[in-house]
């Protein structure tokens, strides 16, 4: 990162990039895209160590959404066993209920 760019102007300007780019992109369209980024700040000698920084990057962004994907699926499964033992406590009470009504009846 630039060590003169705070983080708050880093994502304004990667938010004005995804503005200004399309909003979708084939692969091909995306490679040009990038391509054409190294050319313009004339990286194209440093590209083996921006292909291992991005690398570096997206891996991280895969993580982090399995991460979010693996507590999506625990959170999902916890509140579905919560749902199945409110709806059962729910059927026990109306069934006490009618065994008591049956009593005082």
């Amino acid at each position: 990162m630039d060590k003169n760019m705070s983080n708050a102007e880093i994502i304004k300007i990667i938010g004005e990039v995804v503005d200004a780019s399309p909003s979708k992109a084939s692969p091909e369209l995306l490679a040009t895209i990038i391509a054409n980024l190294v050319i313009t700040y004339q990286y194209e000698g440093q590209w083996p160590s921006l292909m291992m920084l991005i690398t570096t990057i997206l891996a991280d962004a895969v993580k982090e959404n399995l991460v979010d994907e693996t507590r999506r699926e625990v959170l999902g499964e916890v509140t579905g066993a919560l749902e199945e033992i409110t709806g059962a406590t729910a059927d026990a009470d109306k069934w006490l209920a009618k065994i008591m009504e049956k009593k005082n009846d």
